[in-house]
């Protein structure tokens, strides 16, 4: 299983020109929604940590495989003894001793087949010289032999390295997978952080435009003050509603700071590169109504989400391990045979001709049956793991009752939210109407500064509030794309996992 060609987005950058390091950064940097994720995939710390496992995990499956290399072993020995006759002569001298010098060549080649038959390749020569009471003797002797052995119940149809391999398989599944749903995590927490910078940089418009109204409020109203026209009061209720929205201003522009932090925190691993870099986002708030369907999105979210696809695969896994601890309960019984050729001659030529012609050959052929009396290990080995895959699937069904409860929460958020921008929208009309009406009246002298000022605020008040309703619109169409398993679709990037 493969991230497909589409996952370069989330390769770092790993030619970079040393001017390029050198250039400070500009003042400010004009970004979409599609660019932010973009660096975000590029850049992002998380992704670039998480990336590495699936490598990880691939080369531990390749290394898997060495369980079937062939295995060759060569020994080049040399052995001496030496010990007594055994006699003492009349005059009391023993007799020579025995000597016996052994030069020896062995090798072999071992492998294992997919089936669990062990098949081994031997070959072994042996030149012997011989001292014995003065007699000097030499001969040499050779052997080849070819044998298997093959497992008929215990590590038949699987063993210790057909179940790694198994494994390894799944364990790189399971962390593409992971690399996924971190991607989906990333691009939904951009396009909400995307949002949010959008809705602070708005609203201190909103408070700017209120600050110039209340200005030239308090600039008309003193003004009058001055001619004689008001009351000292007057002023002093509109110069207090000055410092307050200049008070409101600066704590939208510390939002505006704060949001673009996490923003930045997202798109880039060197966020001191970033400092004192302004983020302007180029796309506009809109208000698209999207079309719901319950039963279609528990659909999708069951099947497309990669955390439920992850323990999905641990089930399997699971199995394939219950499959080998069921397979070591049996008792060990395997068919065996060999086949060989043995060579005997004063010199190694004649050995050689020996075993070529195949005159003196040897066979054998047999079974094997051994098993532990009481199997403690093997019995409880099995028993775990079955709990340990109840327990995984006891885990699947709470993620998968999260998920269905999470799309349906995110449909009634998104539902609300649309909602809230048309209840928004009509209060900032009305609220714009009510302080216009009222400014007219403060004019013709039926009216108070209090009441205008009183009515300027909820107007402030009611644009920031349909603002927040647009975002919040927004934010809770990319919860749901999360919740359903089609962030990646929303923001038409093509991750694929290829079993």
């Amino acid at each position: 299983m493969r991230l497909s060609k589409y996952l370069w987005l989330i390769m770092p950058w790993l030619v970079l020109s040393a001017a390029g390091q050198n250039t400070p950064p500009p003042a400010s940097r004009s970004l979409s929604l599609e660019d932010c994720i973009q660096e975000a995939l590029k850049n992002n710390i998380d992704i670039q940590i998480e990336r590495y496992n699936p490598e990880i995990f691939r080369f531990t499956l390749d290394a898997s495989y060495g369980y079937y290399d062939p295995v060759f072993t060569s020994e080049v020995s040399r052995q001496n003894i030496t010990r007594e006759a055994g006699g003492i002569s009349d005059i009391g001298i023993p007799f020579s001793l025995n000597s016996t010098r052994t030069e020896s060549v062995n090798t072999g080649l071992r492998g294992i087949t997919p089936s669990g038959m062990t098949i081994s390749l031997l070959g072994n020569f042996h030149n012997i010289k011989a001292v014995n009471s003065g007699f000097h003797t030499n001969f040499n002797d050779g052997v080849t032999l070819l044998s298997v052995r093959q497992p008929l119940l215990k590590n038949f149809w699987t063993d210790q390295g057909r179940t790694t391999i198994k494994v390894n398989r799944q364990n790189v599944k399971i962390s593409e997978l992971g690399v996924q749903f971190l991607i989906m995590d990333v691009v939904t927490k951009v396009e909400q952080a995307y949002y949010d910078l959008v809705f602070t940089r708005e609203n201190v418009k909103v408070q700017e435009k209120s600050l110039e109204l209340n200005q030239q409020f308090f600039n008309e109203t003193k003004r009058k003050v001055e001619v004689g026209t008001l009351a000292p009061l007057e002023e002093k209720l509109a110069e207090s509603q000055v410092a307050k929205i200049k008070a409101d201003l600066l704590l939208a522009r510390n939002d505006v700071s704060v949001k673009q932090s996490v923003l930045k925190g997202l798109l880039r691993s060197d966020f001191a590169a970033w400092h004192g870099v302004e983020l302007l986002p180029t796309d506009k708030l809109s208000v698209e109504p999207a079309v719901y369907n319950l039963n279609d999105s528990w659909q999708k979210g069951v099947a497309q989400r990669p955390d439920l696809a992850q323990l999905k695969l641990e089930i399997e896994k699971s199995d394939i391990l219950l499959q080998y601890d069921y397979n070591q309960l049996f008792p060990s019984l395997d068919v065996f045979g060999t086949y060989g050729r043995n060579g005997l001659a004063a010199n190694s030529s004649g050995v050689f001709s020996d075993l070529g012609s195949g005159n003196f050959g040897s066979d054998s052929v047999g079974v094997i049956l051994s098993m532990p009396l009481s199997r403690v290990r093997e019995r409880n080995l099995y028993r775990a793991t079955k709990e340990q895959k109840t327990q995984s699937i006891l885990r699947l069904k709470k993620l998968e009752e999260s998920v269905i409860v999470q799309i349906h929460d995110a449909i009634q958020t998104a539902k609300t939210a649309y909602e809230r921008v048309g209840a928004t929208r009509q209060a900032t009309v009305y609220a714009q109407s009510a302080f216009e009406a009222e400014q007219k009246k403060l004019a013709a002298g039926t009216s108070t500064s209090f009441v205008v000022l009183q009515l300027q605020s909820a107007l402030t008040g009611a644009q920031s509030a349909e603002i927040q309703a647009v975002v919040d619109y927004n934010k809770s169409l990319a919860a749901l794309a999360f919740a359903d398993g089609t962030a990646l679709e929303r923001a038409k990037l093509l991750v694929k996992v290829v079993k």
